[in-house]
């Protein structure tokens, strides 16, 4: 078992986490009326990474995932890239 941290972001491309770890759930929130994009990818610059999760998120809609058993592996570090109007909580270890 391994210790759980937490990291909110509110920007549009993001660095959130800068080595290998697992994403074991996150909360995601639109606050506009147009449907918004909530993206996971594995790296460690804001403009490349493979797309590990992708997901839309309705028009101020909200979501909350946690992953079952070890979560999903990022081999490099883990980027969020989002639409303006999404905010979300990760959380890894």
């Amino acid at each position: 078992m391994t210790n759980l941290t937490s990291r909110y972001i509110t920007t549009v491309a993001s660095v959130a986490v800068d080595h290998p770890t697992r994403i074991r759930g996150f909360n995601v929130a639109n606050a506009k009326n147009a449907l918004g994009v909530f993206e996971l990818r594995d790296g460690t610059a804001t403009s490349t990474g493979e797309s590990k999760i992708k997901i839309n998120i309705n028009a101020d809609g909200s979501l909350d995932t946690y992953l079952a058993d070890e979560g999903v592996r990022f081999e490099s570090g883990v980027v969020v890239s989002t639409t303006a109007s999404v905010f979300s909580t990760i959380y890894f270890g």
